[in-house]
């Protein structure tokens, strides 16, 4: 019951926007007057949507340092689930990348962390100017661990090739980005990872939903898939939401996330949960 208010919930806050569409119809005339700073906002989100398809698809010459997957702080009423990540280019379109994901308790009295994972990674990014259909793609070494000792020790080596497209509907934006994945080492504490954890996972994110300078909503849906591939039965599904508050001065955007599957972190990769949560994300 406690979920399901939280989905009616976000799915009263993502109306919002909709709502607000009107009282921008209506703010025109007084937009109209002040179109200088209206050009300048209209630059500076043109320039967050260029930043974000140059972390995940593309690349920028003069960007070495950038962030890499989504960055927030979500949380429910039972945990809290922290990620950050980033990468860095070494030369030419090599890069070292590092994601770190953490399941925190921060209601129980000693505030443990039941998961904390590792997921360090190294790939060449190909730009594929003269391919029409796509973007770039990325060869390279993906490692997840969680560092623990003992029966909960978790670890998987594998080597990733991702496949990275953009492309427009509808006046907006759309990342898209498919990998597959084959494995290298894993340890013995999860020799069956395969059966909950398939060789491909899709990822798609739509950009600015209601095409609206100030009442930003981009979409995103992740699928794994489960054992060989073919099964759905295992994996796992991820929606997420970013709406960004139309106030210049904050940055970060409120972030609400659902997940349904197995192994939202690598300790607890053969069980199935289900979750909503809600914060701040801190990207572009």
């Amino acid at each position: 019951m406690r979920l399901q208010g939280l989905v009616l919930g976000f799915i009263a806050w993502i109306s919002l926007p909709l709502a607000a569409q009107e009282d921008e119809a209506q703010e025109v005339d007084a937009q109209a007057q002040q179109s200088v700073p209206a050009q300048q906002e209209t630059a500076v989100d043109q320039s967050r949507e260029a930043q974000l398809k140059e972390s995940l698809v593309t690349s920028r010459s003069d960007q070495n340092f950038s962030l890499f997957k989504l960055n927030y702080a979500i949380l429910n009423d039972e945990d809290l689930l922290l990620q950050y990540s980033f990468k860095y280019r070494v030369f030419e379109e090599l890069y070292l990348a590092y994601t770190n994901l953490i399941l925190w308790d921060i209601y129980h009295e000693e505030m443990p962390a039941e998961d904390n994972n590792f997921m360090p990674e190294a790939f060449y990014r190909f730009i594929m100017d003269d391919v029409s259909w796509l973007a770039s793609i990325d060869a390279g070494w993906f490692h997840r661990s969680n560092g623990s000792a003992g029966p909960t020790s978790r670890a998987w080596d594998r080597w990733q090739l991702r496949f990275n497209k953009q492309f427009g509907w509808k006046d907006r934006s759309i990342l898209w980005t498919t990998t597959f994945y084959s494995d290298l080492k894993k340890s013995s504490k999860n020799e069956d990872i395969n059966e909950y954890h398939g060789p491909w996972d899709t990822n798609i994110v739509l950009l600015n939903v209601f095409n609206s300078n100030r009442h930003q909503l981009d979409l995103m849906a992740t699928l794994e898939s489960g054992e060989n591939g073919t099964s759905f039965d295992t994996g796992f599904v991820r929606l997420g939401a970013h709406y960004r508050l139309p106030f210049k001065k904050f940055r970060p955007t409120i972030y609400a996330q659902y997940w349904n599957g197995y192994g939202e972190l690598i300790k607890f990769y053969n069980v199935k949960t289900e979750s909503f949560r809600m914060g701040l994300s801190f990207h572009y």
